[in-house]
């Protein structure tokens, strides 16, 4: 009963369209019982068959429903910052370090490259990265790991702060990509400073992407402090239209005038 009212609800009724089409369903199996008492037959087959019509509607009816939401593709932007905290034992004692960030999926599936800095002496030591990104561990700098959208350099010199943005897009090949599905992602850091295994590290930070705002500011680690994550979708709203109308003051005239001015983020065309 508490869930019935719950449905009946004003708020909950008015805005579920599903909703109200299944409550309409078990109105109208309730009315076709008392029916099927009184007439004959046939007309019991034509309810039947109505009811199996309305049953197939609910079906396409839930699955629109549901697949709108578990498929939903928010725009948005995704900002990542971080400090390097610098490390002893480099390639040469000044600094000198190579760096790759990029977006995964949560199963760790490549999605976009967003930093890669290497040099020709350095192109084997980011091969998580290169590896995940379609190249081969031996070499990040081969063209075959995607860097569609990111910033690229040499052989970093110095330790400082760095910070992507993302657009909630994936890559098609050398093209930007399309917005991908909500849920729930990573930004990986692929860090080496040194030769060996000793002097590499690679760290991940989940966050969501989604309608609502994910803000995070994680613990700093031996490698990276004053790390941020902000994912903050984009604002939207119904369209909206002011209407003003003023009537001709004699027939064939022309002292009338009609204007309409609409309102809404993202901006419409009308």
């Amino acid at each position: 009963m508490v869930e019935l009212l719950f449905l009946l609800s004003p708020p909950f009724f008015k805005n579920n369209l599903f909703f109200k089409f299944i409550l309409m369903y078990f109105v109208f199996v309730i009315f076709s019982r008392k029916k099927h008492d009184s007439q004959n037959t046939g007309y019991t087959h034509k309810i039947l068959t109505m009811k199996k019509l309305l049953l197939n509607f609910s079906g396409i009816a839930l699955a629109i429903f549901f697949s709108a939401n578990l498929f939903a593709q928010t725009a948005g932007t995704f900002t990542f910052s971080f400090t390097e905290a610098p490390q002893s034992a480099t390639y040469n004692g000044n600094a000198q370090h190579v760096l790759a960030v990029w977006i995964q999926t949560s199963a760790g599936a490549f999605v976009k490259t967003k930093i890669r800095n290497a040099g020709g002496g350095t192109s084997d030591h980011l091969p998580t990265w290169s590896v995940n990104a379609g190249g081969t561990a031996g070499n990040c700098l081969s063209a075959s790991a995607n860097v569609t959208d990111a910033t690229t350099g040499a052989t970093l010199s110095s330790w400082s702060t760095k910070t992507i943005i993302w657009d909630g897009k994936n890559v098609s090949g050398t093209a930007n990509g399309t917005l991908v599905a909500d849920g729930a992602y990573k930004i990986t850091i692929q860090e080496t400073w040194n030769h060996g295994t000793a002097g590499t590290v690679t760290t991940s930070f989940p966050f969501t992407k989604g309608t609502t705002a994910d803000h995070q500011t994680p613990a700093n680690t031996a490698n990276f402090t004053n790390i941020k994550l902000d994912w903050v979708p984009t604002t939207t709203s119904a369209l909206t239209v002011a209407t003003n109308t003023t009537n001709v003051k004699c027939f064939g005239g022309n002292t009338g005038s009609a204007t309409a001015t609409p309102t809404g983020t993202p901006a419409y065309t009308y």
